[in-house]
């Protein structure tokens, strides 16, 4: 059976196509058996390859969907699966343009960039919000952005990206000078042969700490996961950098999450139910995530 699209549901038409694309033959079929009732709406061989056009056009979109929606999505992972979009889009127009030939592929594909590129180009006013989270992923650090934002109008926006996060670190995060302990001077400075043996101890965080960290080099963590990123920074992270980065980390890349929750309490809070309080509602809910979510399972007594 092949399955309908709607306007509300993400990647309902690549859906319905991929499912049209595996019943191909049935679909043929029927078409002719009923030849003179569907006419003009049959589908031809032509039709079936640019469904199948579409389909391939459409998979990013499925694909960096799936990955950041739900509790399992990251405002960290937004970012580089926005520009990856962003720049396979802009690829394909590329081609399509330099080619010079048509394709009935070249104008969606031009709206869909033009669209990516609105979404990307509103994050310039939020530094210390989406680059910040991709900047405090271990993993990534500032060597992301020098992979990546290496066209001249990037690098513009990749020398104001440092300023910005640390003026939020600054204004909400740092620690007073007064709160911050003071290393114990040594009387007694060390002498040239303490200097060449090696003897001397070097000043830990030279440098402030958001600097150091962001133009170090990116770890390899065994698993690449927002939980595995948290506690990074709970075994590794400096102490002044690690609320911030954890905040940073832990917004969702979607409101999918809330919008579940809000359309599965309206469906348990039914007619039949109206007298359930406030806090059975949210221990209910709380537990089908937790359940869904594999923290917790259901055990025959």
């Amino acid at each position: 059976m092949v399955l309908l699209d709607n306007q509300t549901r993400w990647n309902s038409q690549y859906l319905s196509i991929s499912q049209a694309l595996k019943v191909k033959e049935r679909i043929i079929i029927f078409q002719s058996r009923y030849t003179d009732l569907l006419k003009d709406d049959i589908l031809t061989e032509e039709d079936w390859t640019r469904l199948q056009q579409l389909k391939d056009g459409l998979w990013p979109f499925l694909l960096a969907t799936n990955k950041i929606q739900g509790h399992q999505g990251s405002l960290w992972q937004w970012l580089p699966y926005l520009e990856g979009l962003y720049n396979k889009l802009e690829k394909e127009v590329n081609k399509y343009e330099q080619s010079g030939e048509f394709s009935w592929l070249a104008a969606p594909s031009h709206a869909a960039w033009k669209k990516t590129q609105e979404y990307y180009e509103a994050t310039d006013t939020a530094y210390h919000l989406y680059a910040a989270a991709t900047l405090f992923n271990p993993e990534q650090r500032m060597q992301y952005f020098n992979r990546h934002w290496n066209t001249p109008a990037l690098e513009r926006h990749k020398k104001r990206l440092l300023p910005a996060i640390k003026r939020e670190w600054i204004q909400f995060y740092k620690p007073k000078d007064k709160d911050v302990p003071q290393q114990p001077q040594n009387e007694n400075p060390p002498d040239f042969l303490d200097e060449q043996l090696g003897q001397v101890p070097i000043p830990i965080h030279s440098k402030d700490p958001l600097t150091e960290y962001a133009m170090g080099p990116p770890d390899k963590l065994q698993d690449s996961n927002t939980e595995a990123y948290f506690a990074w920074w709970d075994k590794h992270g400096h102490p002044h950098l690690k609320q911030m980065a954890w905040d940073s980390l832990a917004i969702p890349a979607t409101s999918c999450d809330l919008e579940r929750v809000f359309s599965s309490a309206g469906q348990l809070l039914d007619c039949t139910m109206n007298r359930m309080s406030d806090k059975t509602l949210e221990m209910r809910e709380c537990l089908r995530h937790w359940l869904k979510s594999g923290f917790i399972e259901l055990r025959a007594i």
